[in-house]
């Protein structure tokens, strides 16, 4: 898909931001709740997470969309892996 999107003018697709910037494709600026355009960074991507509410004694996610903060990408997720402190086996 994102092969196909590099090579057609004007399109737009999804992709990990990981495979993107690996890739060197371009990616959108968009228009966050406190009215600023921001591009997919670490920063932005930093200063949504700054607001996630994740509580590890009920459950492993977070939503982050539409995040407060001028600096804030407003659709980022995240991925979490868990890891045992002492191996077992």
């Amino acid at each position: 898909m994102a092969n196909n999107e590099k090579r057609t003018q004007n399109s737009i697709g999804n992709v990990e931001f990981a495979y993107a910037k690996q890739n060197k494709l371009a990616v959108s600026k968009l228009k966050n709740p406190a009215g600023q355009i921001v591009a997919a960074d670490f920063e932005s991507f930093a200063k949504a997470a700054s607001s996630a509410n994740l509580d590890t004694k009920t459950h492993f996610y977070s939503w982050m969309t539409n995040a407060p903060g001028k600096k804030a990408l407003p659709i980022t997720s995240a991925t979490y892996i868990l890891l045992a402190r002492k191996k077992t086996i």
